[in-house]
């Protein structure tokens, strides 16, 4: 950016010049007596004096209008790389959630909003679109059990800690149970929670139904949304939502969800990219992969 000129010489000397003829307008005219005419000579050296003085304004202002056209283009170009870098903190904050609690981990993603939500999904939505509902179902119940909400009896029985509570209505069903893993997770799998789940993800076209309409399977922008979240740190509660059993970093709590088996889906390109028992994914025909 050039320096702006500095005027005033050019103001002073041009203001000098035109009084100078303006008096020598006045007193030739004033020694003629021709008043009438000395007024109007008046006139136009008055108007040439503003003249001037306005297109000495108008130099000076186009100057600096050239001058100050950088840095709103600076400005822009700095607000559009500060988004960009916001965009992408969001998305690396998936990765650095590790083995917080749920509702910690929510509230440290979206600045203590009590929706729980990373990027555009929870992690109800995020193990629906990567593993359908019974995704849901161990993605909430592990998430309980980690944060000492549930805890498992040697009988492999689940049961609440007392005082606990639920973050979503998901897991306040999870919280009911009194049953064996397998049950509980088939329970809560086919709770109504979670088909509002499904619901919502199906009206905001992240997840569409089969021309049959027995299976579910992520749209492209459902399965673009599970791209941007992982991957995800073993043994965080988007690690669970995004690789089931092989999400779980504690082997004890590994071991004991997977003694159950579940049944075979269509999301995520390998069924509803489920488990079995040893902890491999099931894939479309219901074989480990």
């Amino acid at each position: 950016m050039h320096p702006e000129p500095d005027l005033r010489p050019q103001g002073r000397q041009a203001r000098r010049r035109l009084r100078r003829r303006l008096g020598e307008g006045l007193g030739e005219h004033g020694s003629r007596g021709e008043e009438d005419q000395g007024g109007s000579h008046t006139s136009s050296l008055q108007e040439e004096l503003h003249g001037e003085a306005g297109h000495l304004r108008d130099r000076g202002g186009g100057r600096r209008e050239e001058g100050s056209a950088a840095p709103p283009e600076r400005d822009r170009r700095r607000r559009r790389r500060e988004q960009q870098a916001r965009e992408g903190a969001v998305l690396r904050s998936l990765q650095r959630l590790g083995p917080l609690p749920n509702h910690e981990a929510g509230r440290a993603a979206s600045g203590g909003a009590s929706s729980r939500r990373w990027c555009a999904v929870d992690r109800n939505e995020l193990a629906y679109l990567s593993g359908g509902p019974h995704r849901v179902a161990l993605a909430a119940l592990v998430t309980l059990v980690l944060e000492g909400r549930m805890r498992l009896s040697y009988a492999g029985k689940l049961y609440a800690v007392a005082g606990a509570t639920g973050g979503d209505p998901v897991e306040e069903i999870a919280l009911l149970q009194r049953s064996t893993l397998p049950e509980a997770l088939a329970a809560v799998a086919g709770h109504e929670s979670v088909r509002a789940v499904e619901e919502d993800l199906i009206r905001r076209e992240l997840v569409t139904r089969s021309w049959l309409g027995r299976f579910r399977r992520a749209t492209p922008a459902g399965r673009r949304l599970i791209e941007q979240a992982g991957p995800a740190p073993r043994g965080s509660v988007v690690g669970v939502a995004l690789d089931g059993l092989a999400g779980i970093s504690d082997e004890k709590i590994r071991r004991q969800f997977g003694g159950s088996r579940r049944k075979r889906g269509s999301l995520r390109g390998q069924g509803t990219g489920g488990w079995d028992a040893t902890g491999n994914t099931l894939g479309g025909d219901g074989t480990p992969s």
